[in-house]
């Protein structure tokens, strides 16, 4: 990371001119346009929010906010913070009385809807785009790699949710990883893996059988990461040298490449990538780089932040509850109405 940091340094340093020119357009976007770019930035967070609340099973709205922003926030501003946010996910929801099962559920179909519709877009807008020109051997290659892995998602779920092999195999590892951790953690013996394993199963069933409002609802939330970049553009003056399916397909594409960058939600990467492939497009580099400077700011720094004031106020939460718990029976009536007034 310290090498990773340092290039990023440097290469700001070599393209301070670019930055400078970049910062003097984004000073003169109209305040209507930063408006509509928080508005869309919000109604983004919201749609996701809500998709991630109904795999939950239904929870209030700022319970799912809390849970969902808060790993998004871990996930993007720590290196490798996949796994921290997951635990910090599950803890929110086990402090919530939501099912260990429901939010193993939420959390495959989740990520299996993100990924297929993070495959899927490219592919369409591609195929859009060589209506109107011939392709080339790297179009070619973007379709033939997008269909395959959507076809191959499609092909595994199928088989993973339909084959009662699979299904006794999960539960016979199940148990056994229940005896392992049970050696250490007695309270491992309580947990049924026959029945949780039919739970989890149960529940990607049932979002199977129901995909398109979840699959439309992460669409609508990427296209709004779209929007974002495409008003920032359009503010910053950029006009006819982009086309709107021009735009969506270098969009869509980078983006899609940028999932597999291992830094934090690919910052530094994405940036130079977005810009790069903007600048090839036929955008002056000043205002590539502006708009797509303002598209990270609202996607990227915008999440970290309110997670990380979501999280502040589920921790305060949970110290009240602890102290409720320590407190003795006798002082417990006197002390709730105490928090809930503070």
């Amino acid at each position: 990371m310290v090498v990773f940091g340092a290039a990023m340094v440097m290469a700001v340093w070599t393209q301070r001119s670019t930055f400078a020119s970049a910062l003097g357009e984004l000073r003169q976007l109209p305040w209507w346009i930063v408006g509509t770019l928080v508005l869309v930035g919000v109604i983004e967070r919201v749609v996701r929010i809500d998709l991630f609340r109904t795999l939950l099973g239904g929870p209030t709205f700022g319970t799912a906010a809390t849970v969902h922003e808060v790993g998004t926030a871990v996930s993007k501003g720590v290196p490798i913070g996949g796994p921290l946010a997951t635990a910090l996910r599950w803890s929110m929801c086990r402090d919530a009385s939501i099912p260990t099962t429901t939010f193993t559920v939420t959390m495959i179909a989740g990520g299996a809807v993100a990924a297929f519709v993070t495959w899927t877009l490219p592919l369409l807008v591609l195929g859009v785009d060589l209506t109107r020109r011939d392709a080339d051997a790297t179009d070619l290659a973007v379709l033939i790699i997008c269909s395959v892995v959507v076809l191959g998602s499609v092909a595994f779920w199928w088989v993973m949710l339909g084959s009662d092999r699979i299904h006794r195999w999960c539960e016979r590892r199940c148990r056994q990883t229940c005896v392992r951790v049970g050696r250490r953690i007695p309270a491992a013996h309580n947990v049924d893996p026959t029945a949780s394993v039919d739970e989890i199963r149960s529940g990607l069933l049932a979002v199977a059988s129901r995909p398109w409002g979840l699959l439309a609802r992460m669409t609508l939330a990427q296209l709004c990461g779209a929007l974002v970049l495409l008003v920032a553009l359009r503010g910053v003056g950029v006009g006819g040298e982009l086309d709107t399916t021009e735009f969506l397909r270098v969009f869509f594409i980078v983006t899609l490449l940028g999932s597999f960058i291992p830094t934090p939600g690919g910052v530094g990467v994405l940036e130079a990538g977005l810009s790069g492939a903007l600048v090839a497009s036929g955008v002056a580099p000043a205002s590539a780089l502006g708009a797509v400077l303002v598209y990270r700011l609202i996607t990227y720094v915008m999440p970290i932040l309110f997670g990380g004031v979501l999280y502040l106020f589920w921790r305060g939460g949970a110290t009240d509850r602890a102290l409720l718990t320590s407190t003795t029976p006798a002082l417990q009536p006197a002390l709730v109405p105490a928090i809930a007034e503070f």
